[in-house]
């Protein structure tokens, strides 16, 4: 352990003057997007929840799984651009908000504009969330084993966690909340503006589509990819739907109970940081989904036999392993597929997967009654359960076959499996020079914990 923050040590007094610039721009940009969301999604929910309750949830879901193709092939496009044209884009979905919340102070709790505003405040924090992070990878690399990304992933945690400390008292109004979050968009707009200032990309710059050879193994898990993210989307709005169902049961100070959620999540996430600058961050990811599998049992658990604890500890750990460890596993698992493979099955996910998925959701509330809704949830969560298994799996084998031919070039891994694990030590200490080096890389990608150890035996 010694060593690891030694090695984090010399990497931060390597860092350069002109990178310090950047890398603070991009915390502070972090930490503005982690206040604005609790801001708005805090002032959100109380103003709905306050004025029309849970009857209209599913139709909602409804409105925004018809949007959501349209919102997730946005965010291919700003992927495959490096965020270009973001910054402006931000600039518009924050004046779409302020004139939604000009309606409301001048007609009141309208319906309709209670749940646009309900609907797109989902729209903006797919949307930016996806902005600043496609930015930020001009800059740096978006993997946990980076100390700049934990930095910035850190500082993000730091302003939910600072956002719930602000709104956690009773009382609060939903609308000063709502314009509290226009202006940390509008500060995040300026950050975002300069950072594209300072590395500008051309509208002609784009990842271009490429194909390859799609064998059996890649259809497997091309499938297995695609079942995750309906049934982790499905659950998602769920467990949603069963926090608002149980704040309006409750009768309860919607706005004191989002902050403190968020607060919670904010400090949950920055100790799952800190471990991950201290351990190897493949086997807390894998932890922390899990987690998420005991966090939906618990929701589940907290709908059937009327415990609302259960319910607001299962969505605190949902969301900030969810925001964390989630997207890292689905990232991971496309890493063997062929270039064009794997950038078709972001598509197929965001455009077609997960709108149906809310879709879905939307339906089941609508039609279902409660118990059998939370009977579909914990139902979900073994099947997620399984597709996890089965996906480790075929990750295990596929990676397994890849060292073996040789076929891996660059990029993440995950060495789970004692199979894999074997061939990679036994590559590393193998008596051809090659295999040696190829393997070592190969350690050093996953961020394997004796990955020093074997080099050190290498070089003597």
């Amino acid at each position: 352990m010694k060593i690891r923050w030694s090695r984090l040590w010399g990497r931060i007094k390597k860092i350069s003057l002109p990178d310090w610039r950047v890398l603070s721009l991009l915390v502070f940009g972090a930490f503005l997007q982690g206040i604005a969301f609790v801001y708005l999604d805090v002032g959100t929910l109380a103003l709905f929840l306050k004025n029309h309750g849970i009857f209209h949830v599913g139709i909602d879901f409804l409105f925004l799984a018809a949007l959501l193709p349209f919102v997730g092939s946005l965010t291919v496009k700003l992927d495959r651009r490096y965020g270009y044209g973001g910054a402006p884009l931000t600039a518009l979905l924050t004046l779409i908000l302020v004139g939604l919340l000009v309606l409301i102070n001048r007609y009141g709790a309208v319906s309709l504009f209670i749940q646009s505003l309900f609907i797109y405040h989902f729209i903006v924090m797919i949307l930016i969330s996806s902005i600043f992070w496609t930015i930020a990878h001009r800059f740096i690399v978006l993997r946990f084993n980076s100390f700049k990304f934990l930095g910035v992933l850190g500082s993000e945690l730091f302003g939910m966690m600072v956002g719930g400390i602000i709104l956690a008292h009773p009382g609060g109004h939903a609308l000063a909340h709502l314009n509290g979050a226009v202006g940390w968009l509008t500060g995040l707009f300026l950050v975002l503006k300069i950072l594209v200032w300072l590395l500008p990309v051309s509208n002609e710059t784009f990842v271009r589509k490429s194909g390859g050879v799609q064998d059996g193994s890649e259809n497997k898990m091309v499938v297995c990819i695609l079942w995750l993210s309906f049934l982790y989307t499905a659950a998602r709005f769920f467990s949603d739907y069963f926090l608002y169902h149980i704040l309006v049961q409750q009768q309860v100070d919607i706005g004191y109970v989002l902050s403190n959620l968020w607060l919670g999540q904010g400090l949950i996430g920055l100790v799952i940081v800190l471990l991950c600058c201290r351990f190897t961050y493949t086997y807390i990811q894998l932890f922390g989904l899990w987690g998420i599998l005991l966090a939906y049992t618990g929701i589940s658990a907290g709908i059937l036999w009327h415990h609302p604890s259960y319910v607001y500890a299962g969505i605190l750990f949902v969301g900030i392993l969810g925001h964390l460890c989630w997207p890292y596993f689905l990232s991971m698992l496309p890493q063997l597929l062929t270039l064009g493979n794997g950038r078709r099955l972001r598509w197929r996910r965001q455009v077609i997967v997960q709108p149906l998925a809310v879709l879905f959701a939307g339906s089941s509330i609508i039609m279902l009654p409660l118990f059998e809704q939370a009977l579909s949830l914990l139902l979900i969560a073994f099947l997620l359960g399984c597709f996890i298994i089965v996906s480790l799996s075929l990750y295990s084998r596929f990676l397994l076959h890849m060292c073996q031919m040789r076929r891996w070039c660059s990029g993440p891994l995950m060495l789970i499996s004692n199979e894999v694990i074997s061939c990679v030590q036994q590559g590393a200490v193998s008596s051809r020079v090659d295999d040696v080096i190829y393997f070592l890389r190969l350690m050093q990608q996953s961020d394997y914990p004796h990955y020093v150890r074997y080099l050190i035996h290498a070089l003597d």
